[in-house]
């Protein structure tokens, strides 16, 4: 665990949450081909998973220490540079943060 995810646990913890590091959940999507229908599997990775009685966290915990960090339009989706977009389709893609959440209930 990294030294920022340590910090987050610490806060969460902080406030009466169980915390687990690094949790992967699976979604399942449609893929792009034409030809024929097919599913793919893919684990997203949450970084912090978080629970007290009355709320679940689900955390994606970013430190880039000594770089532009992390910004708006990439988590957003509106970047026009596609890597960017894919990189947190986690956050940006609705289908796939619904699946994730969907998975972590």
């Amino acid at each position: 665990m990294e030294a920022f995810e340590s910090s987050v646990v610490v806060a969460l913890e902080t406030e009466g949450f169980v915390v687990s590091s690094s949790v992967k959940f699976p979604v399942t999507r449609q893929t792009a081909k034409a030809a024929y229908p097919e599913v793919q599997t893919h684990g997203y990775e949450v970084d912090l998973v978080a629970a007290r009685a009355d709320r679940p966290v689900l955390a994606t915990v970013k430190s880039f220490f000594g770089s532009q960090g992390v910004k708006a339009d990439h988590v957003t989706g509106e970047s026009a540079n596609a890597r960017w977009r894919k990189a947190y389709a986690l956050l940006n893609d609705p289908a796939i943060r619904a699946g994730v959440i969907s998975s972590a209930c």
